[in-house]
């Protein structure tokens, strides 16, 4: 320990000694950990922390799925997820969930309330217990019996003060009585964020089992491997199919574990190309700490030979010079870790209402023991070998030559050269990777919609089906209720859809064409919208071939649709598909219009935005539906002006948010603004970090070679030619690096390519601006040491060595 401490105060001595090149160390240090500090923490928060539910690891998502493409998951029929319940035995349970918005009335104001509806042994499968009241009880569960609801503690606190005395009162959802039975935690999230209600879901053996409205998560029974019970569900999905073959054709069930499935797929890749991007830079970071190490170990060479003369074996210098080493990476671990904090900080408080609380990053255990082992192996690898090189000093030379440019040996010169070529390498990836990755990021968020978004509000309106029962009713609701916005002051139109384009969540319904070859395996499934006849006057869509949808197409009428113009290219290919037929949601529809193609969802295909049919909601009955205003005032001036014209025609109906539609776009896009500029930053640290290194080793020679310089200088050289000769030296080193960095940026374009493989293309004019920066820096980073060579005085040089 005597030993330890001292070569701890000796280590802290040296590094005041030479503080300007330890702190630049320190902060080199910092940088790399800090990015790999944030990124991990991401990483850990979606794919390694522990689900917060009992024996989460044998728990599975229970989907229906095609089997011409089981990647495409479907919810279950309640009839299948019955069958499927009875004859599991690899289950220990399975229940049943789904989301619901309900119209929460009774109060000062209708309030709009997310909510999830279960199976009663739900809420005991995911370990949600009931801070006051009672949980849900099976015959909760049982057709007639569901009306009881527990409240979640911010609904709770929030809309009825955090009273007690509101167990067992009743309250209104969507028209209907519900006692409330029980108070949830803050903490009973499920998958999505602000839930306030968990009711009871009553399942109807004799529902359509094509309607597939919710999911089932089951808990592998104890004794029972994944596997068997996967291999299980997927034979009673067969079964299923065999003895009901009319809703269940070409399709099985399919068991995941929740890690299968959350994150996605593209997320999975994303997160390990930012964790290779990130090893990159902290490579970046070692190959340049370690050159700065190597280069002052040049200095103090006569301080080792006096050392080593007075008896300090080479293990003891080793020892020695190491220690200083990893105290300078604990110096930078704990800066970067301070660093760290705020953006992982940043981060959550910016994906704070996007995911449930259990997926926020924080700076927990896991990142503190990943950001430990980062700092230990970074030290030992930037440390050890500068230390071996400068441990071992030719004595006789050192001593007499004074130390200067005694151990200036060509071998450490190519080891100084060939770390600088691996950072132009390692940096040159990590470029490619951030630069392509970044650009599109930015091009999914600012691509041409193919509509006029600007100035357009939005409001969420939704019609309880006890006071709507029918589809004339929810059309002359939605007709009326655009009147009156179109009628309000700065509005210069209004229509409703049932979903708005560049959203999650898109609305899909499986086709077939009349007359066309029946699919055998794979149904056709599109998006379709439900939307009122003025919808693409509004949004400034045009109709390039027939009709749009008018005031006649309802109920009473023929079946129509409108299509576009990818859907049609799709399906129809070079024909027109006007007066060809549809049979979707069980009607045989005619197609009397070609609409310009909309990015409806929030990702466009490779080979362009999605196919979209556009159904008239007068022959849809859709009760959910967007009121969309084309209106250049601000959001807030027509808050009230909106909520009486919607009082005028039903004071229960809640208004459930204003929104400019650009509003909620960029709130969707967040996470892809969020990647773009943490990758950004990465590939700017990786810049700066690489410029650094060219820097150091040319400055580096030039010192080594003054005293060479100054002899050409006082024989006659020119300023030029040395300026000219010290830079080809970075640019020497660029070019190896370059040719050397050329197979990492490959696999950055082959990565990204299948991360992407449902995006936009991207450009390889990304790689030429990468190439052209880093060509730019390592020049500028080369001339500066140049420039210091030229300009030596040719005496002074001489003095110098």
């Amino acid at each position: 320990m005597s030993t330890l401490a001292q070569d701890l105060r000796f280590a802290f001595r040296n590094l005041w000694k030479f503080r300007g090149i330890s702190a630049f160390i320190a902060v080199s240090v910092a940088l790399a950990i800090a990015g790999n500090a944030v990124t991990f923490s991401i990483v850990s928060s979606l794919m390694l922390r522990p689900f917060p539910y009992p024996e989460a690891e044998r728990l599975t998502f229970l989907w229906d799925v095609e089997l011409a493409n089981p990647e495409n998951r479907d919810a279950l029929s309640p009839p299948n997820f019955l069958d499927l319940r009875e004859r599991a035995k690899s289950f220990a349970t399975i229940e049943g969930f789904s989301n619901q918005t309900f119209h929460l009335t009774g109060g000062d104001q209708p309030e709009e309330v997310a909510a999830v509806r279960t199976t009663p042994g739900g809420l005991g499968l995911l370990g949600f217990q009931p801070i006051l009241g009672r949980a849900m009880r099976a015959e909760d569960g049982m057709l007639g019996n569901e009306h009881v609801a527990l409240l979640t503690e911010p609904l709770w606190r929030r809309r009825f003060g955090g009273d007690p005395a509101v167990i067992g009162r009743t309250i209104e959802l969507d028209d209907e009585k519900f006692e409330v039975v029980g108070i949830l935690p803050a903490n009973a999230e499920f998958l999505s964020r602000d839930i306030g209600l968990w009711v009871p879901l009553a399942l109807d053996p004799k529902a359509p089992r094509d309607q597939r409205t919710m999911i089932g998560i089951g808990r592998v029974a104890a004794g029972v491997d994944m596997a068997t019970a996967k291999r299980e569900v997927e034979s009673i999905g067969a079964a299923l199919a065999r003895e009901h073959a009319a809703a269940n054709r070409g399709r099985t069930l399919r068991a995941l574990k929740l890690r299968e499935v959350i994150p996605g797929e593209t997320d999975r890749r994303i997160f390990a190309m930012m964790q290779v991007v990130m090893a990159l830079i902290l490579l970046i970071a070692c190959a340049n700490v370690a050159n700065l190490l190597l280069a002052r170990g040049q200095d103090r060479q006569r301080e080792i030979a006096l050392r080593t003369t007075l008896g300090a074996g080479r293990g003891r210098i080793v020892r020695q010079l190491l220690t200083e080493g990893l105290v300078l990476a604990l110096l930078g671990g704990a800066l970067g870790l301070a660093l760290s904090k705020v953006g992982i900080d940043a981060i959550a408080n910016t994906l704070a209402g996007q995911v449930p609380g259990f997926f926020l990053p924080r700076l927990d255990g896991s990142v503190l023991g990943f950001t430990a082992v980062v700092v230990l192996v970074g030290g030992i690898l930037f440390g050890l070998y500068p230390a071996f090189e400068a441990s071992r000093p030719e004595l006789s030379s050192t001593l007499r030559e004074g130390g200067k440019g005694a151990s200036g040996s060509r071998r450490r010169r190519r080891v100084i050269r060939g770390l600088v070529v691996a950072e132009i390498a390692f940096a040159l990836g990590a470029l490619a990777a951030t630069g392509i990755m970044v650009r599109t990021m930015i091009a999914l968020s600012n691509l041409d919609p193919g509509f006029k978004s600007a100035n357009l509000l939005t409001v969420r309106v939704g019609l309880p089906e006890r006071r709507y029962p029918e589809p004339a009713q929810t059309e002359r609701f939605y007709r009326q209720l655009t009147e009156r916005f179109a009628a309000l002051p700065g509005v210069e139109g209004a229509t409703a859809a049932a979903a708005l384009p560049r959203l999650q969540n898109q609305p899909a319904s499986a086709f077939t064409i009349d007359g066309a070859p029946v699919p055998t395996g794979e149904t056709p499934r599109e998006v379709a919208i439900a939307i009122l006849p003025n919808y693409f006057d509004v949004m400034g869509i045009r109709v390039v071939e027939g009709r749009g949808l008018n005031d006649f197409d309802r109920v009473d009428t023929a079946p129509v649709v409108v299509v576009s113009r990818s859907f049609a290219k799709r399906y129809f290919g070079n024909t027109s598909p006007l007066g060809r037929r549809l049979t979707l949601d069980g009607a045989s529809r005619e197609v009397v219009g070609l609409a310009s193609d909309v990015v409806q969802s929030r990702i466009p295909g490779l080979d362009g935005p999605a196919p979209v049919v556009y159904l008239p909601q007068g022959q849809t009955a859709a009760r959910e539906m967007f009121a969309i205003l084309r209106t250049p005032t601000k959001p807030t001036a027509l808050a009230d002006p909106i909520r009486a014209a919607l009082g005028e025609l039903d004071r229960a109906l809640p208004l459930s948010g204003i929104e400019t539609l650009d509003h909620r776009i960029a709130e969707e896009m967040v996470g892809a603004r969020l990647i773009a500029t943490v990758l950004g930053g990465f590939g700017v640290v990786a810049l700066l970090l690489a410029a650094l290194g060219i820097y150091g080793v040319i400055s580096y020679s030039v010192a080594q070679q003054t005293r060479e310089i100054g002899i050409r200088m006082a024989i006659g050289a020119e300023r030029r030619t040395v300026l000219s000769e010290v830079a080809k030296q970075g640019l020497r080193l660029l070019a190896w690096g370059f040719a050397i960095g050329a197979p990492l940026v490959g696999l950055a374009v082959q990565g990204i390519r299948a991360t992407f493989q449902g995006a936009l293309p991207f450009g390889y004019s990304s790689l030429a601006l990468v190439a052209f920066a880093l060509v730019t820096v390592a020049a500028f980073a080369s001339y500066l040491p140049a420039l210091k060579a030229a300009n030596l005085d040719p005496a002074i040089a001489l003095r110098r060595d």
